[in-house]
């Protein structure tokens, strides 16, 4: 329970640099699952 309150803690500290990282992280996802999905739709 320690170990999660601490957790919790340093996630609203860091809330603004977490985020940004996570954005940076999902726009390569996203950005290869719409090609994905335009490739299948041209493929058709």
């Amino acid at each position: 329970m320690n170990m999660l309150k601490q957790q919790e803690l340093r996630y609203k500290l860091n809330s603004d640099s977490f985020s940004r990282q996570e954005k940076i992280k999902v726009l390569p996802i996203i950005l290869t699952i719409l090609l994905a999905i335009l490739v299948l739709l041209l493929a058709r």
